[in-house]
C-alpha cells in the first residue's frame, strides 16, 4: 500500500486532458494542491484521477492516497465546507482497492 501524502492549499478539478465534448457522467476529477516540501512555492501538484474514498483519505487511480489538510483559501469561497463535499460526493471503496 502507498503512502499516505498530505496536500495543503488543495482544490478539485476535472481531470486534465479530457475531452470537452464528454458525457458529464465521465467526466474525472483530480486533486490540485502543495506538498508540504512545496509550500512557500509556487509549485503545485496535479493527482491522477480520483477512484474513491477509505478511512478519510483519498485514493486516486495511480494508487497514491491524500490526506486533505486545508482547503484552498479561493477555492473555499467559491465552494464553501469544500472538504464535507468532497467526502459526501466521492464513492467509498474497500481499503485495499488501490
Amino acid at each position: 500500500m502507498s503512502k499516505i501524502q498530505k496536500l495543503y492549499k488543495w482544490s478539485l478539478r476535472p481531470t486534465p486532458g479530457q475531452s470537452l465534448w464528454r458525457a458529464p457522467e465521465t467526466v474525472s476529477f483530480s486533486l490540485q494542491g502543495k506538498r508540504l516540501k512545496d509550500l512557500g512555492t509556487d509549485r503545485r501538484i496535479t493527482t491522477s484521477p480520483i477512484i474513491g474514498q477509505c478511512d478519510g483519505l483519498i485514493h486516486t487511480a495511480s494508487g497514491s492516497r491524500y490526506e486533505l489538510v486545508n482547503v484552498d483559501p479561493e477555492y473555499e469561497k467559491l465552494y464553501p465546507y469544500a472538504k464535507e463535499r468532497i467526502f459526501k460526493s466521492i464513492n467509498k471503496i474497500e481499503n485495499d482497492k488501490t
